[in-house]
């Protein structure tokens, strides 16, 4: 399963962003203090340099703290179960397979890329006709179709389906 960790590093910007306005805020600190006082209070470094100077400020912190190393171990979870899995490659080609995949129409998606699948797209391109290709093996992928546009995914899923556009798409080859 991938987990995707678009969610946590958002949540993470949303937090250091709200940290730094709560303490511009509530101690009338500059933006930039505030934001060296929420990095602070997030990773919970705490070089002692860092006081909030009311109660409320205090209580702030204090909730950031817990919130902060929650969301801190939830992406190093994430990061860690990708590299356990060998799935951080793909994370980082996956947008830009997605921004090839994003205006392709008119094309032939070919589930399955082994054997019958590759030949098939090597006739298609030939033909200059658009392939998107999906395949559960990333590896594969990676290596034989880098060039290519593909999904890795499940072509017996409507989720993977969809991100290879079928809905644009004028035919399917099911190689499987």
């Amino acid at each position: 399963m991938k987990v995707n960790l678009k969610i946590p590093i958002f949540m993470l910007a949303l937090l250091v962003s709200m940290g730094t306005l709560g303490f511009h805020i509530i101690e009338g600190e500059t933006i930039l203090k505030s934001l060296y006082w929420t990095v602070v209070t997030i990773t919970t470094v705490g070089y002692g340099d860092v006081t909030p100077n009311t109660e409320l400020g205090r209580v702030f912190a204090m909730a950031l703290m817990v919130t902060g190393i929650g969301v801190i171990f939830y992406i190093l979870t994430g990061v860690g179960k990708n590299i356990i899995e060998g799935r951080i490659w793909e994370i980082f080609t996956m947008s830009e397979k997605e921004k090839e995949i994003k205006n392709v129409k008119d094309h032939l998606i070919i589930c399955g890329y082994e054997d019958i699948g590759a030949t098939i797209t090597e006739e298609l391109l030939l033909g200059n006709e658009s392939v998107v290709i999906i395949d559960q093996d990333g590896k594969l992928l990676r290596e034989k179709a880098s060039g290519l546009p593909y999904v890795v995914g499940d072509p017996t899923k409507e989720e993977d389906l969809e991100k290879a556009k079928i809905d644009k798409a004028k035919g399917l080859f099911a190689t499987l």
